[in-house]
């Protein structure tokens, strides 16, 4: 679970980075700047905004599923270890 966590971390990083830069290439557009190597960047940018933000979703999932698992193994966990009445 922590690798998960660690990779989430990781992409909400390389996210907020790619939208910077998307800010930035918008700002040139508006700017003036139409070449068809600043349209290429920004198709760029966009592919992988698109593509961390269906990991993080996929993440956020996988990182619930973990800690229901860890929620019922510890239940478990409980129930062996306490004296049956």
């Amino acid at each position: 679970m922590t690798d998960a966590e660690h990779e989430l971390t990781g992409l909400r990083t390389r996210l907020e980075k790619a939208r910077q830069s998307a800010t930035f290439l918008l700002g040139g557009m508006e700017g003036g700047e139409h070449g068809e190597a600043r349209v290429s960047e920004i198709k760029s940018v966009e592919a992988r905004l698109l593509v961390a933000d269906r990991r993080i979703a996929q993440l956020k999932d996988h990182v619930a599923a973990l800690r229901r698992v860890e929620g019922a193994i510890n239940i478990e966990l409980m129930a062996i270890m306490s004296p049956s009445p």
